[in-house]
């Protein structure tokens, strides 16, 4: 899955879930070592990031994924609900 590093990486993907029509897609990165605390695949911490406004806010107290959305930003979200999964990039 995809780990954007940059607003430009961030966009192309941004432009791809675009094409897909899919209201959003998982991005790799998740806080599963630190709740709080998201990294990307191996545990580096993000250089990068675009949260949506109050994100992320682990509501409900299970939300270890991240999604992005049709306008590029994030969300934490469940990593069991149905997304729009991006093997290559």
């Amino acid at each position: 899955m995809p780990s954007p590093r940059s607003a430009a990486e961030n966009h192309a993907l941004q432009l791809l879930l675009d094409v897909e029509n899919k209201g959003a897609a998982f991005l790799s990165m998740t806080d599963f070592k630190t709740k709080g605390w998201f990294t990307y695949p191996g545990g580096k911490p993000l250089v990068y990031s675009n949260w949506a406004p109050g994100e992320p806010n682990n509501d409900g107290g299970n939300e270890h994924c991240v999604e992005m959305y049709t306008n590029g930003k994030w969300n934490d979200k469940h990593c069991g609900v149905n997304r729009l999964v991006i093997c290559e990039f």
